[in-house]
């Protein structure tokens, strides 16, 4: 069965990153996945840890960590948000650095068996979806800024730079 896929990226053209520079950066990592289920209201389930890594060979002493969090908004939509922290911690007195990248994607998914039904969800997502779709992009992009306020709070920041 083929699909009709609409892809919305929230904060197009780039993903919203934050340099962080303070005393135990590597706490970002360990709060991101709370952090997306509490934001996004989903259960544990809805999280997934993709990557983390920790060397411990030098230092200061580096880190990565990449999470993703689902949530279905309706039988159709699905929004994704991605959460990749990147970033450095001295062994010795415990300050560092931390790079936050997060970044949101909404997805629309219209299965049909023929032109006719293609043509008919083509149709509705433009002048009857749309709307709704909007409301999903512009409730993520509020849950965005709610992680960047909650890291920034927990985190105690001294230095704060913030890019699109």
């Amino acid at each position: 069965m083929a699909e009709v896929v609409w892809l919305d990226d929230v904060h197009a053209p780039a993903e919203w990153v934050i340099r962080l520079r303070g005393k135990r950066p590597y706490q970002l990592a360990e709060m991101a996945p709370d952090i997306l289920r509490r934001v996004m209201k989903v259960q544990t389930k809805n999280i997934f840890e993709l990557d983390i890594r920790w060397d411990l060979t030098g230092d200061p002493r580096t880190f990565y960590g990449y999470w993703e969090g689902h949530r279905t908004e309706d039988q159709w939509t699905r929004t994704t948000l991605k959460i990749t922290i990147q970033g450095e911690q001295s062994a010795a007195d415990g300050t560092g650095t931390a790079h936050v990248r997060v970044r949101g994607v909404i997805a629309t998914r219209y299965p049909y068996h023929n032109f006719i039904q293609r043509t008919f969800w083509w149709f509705y997502n433009r002048f009857f979806y749309y709307q709704q779709r909007r409301n999903y992009l512009f409730k993520t992009k509020d849950e965005i800024l709610q992680m960047r306020e909650i890291m920034l709070r927990t985190f105690g920041v001294n230095e704060e730079e913030v890019s699109r």
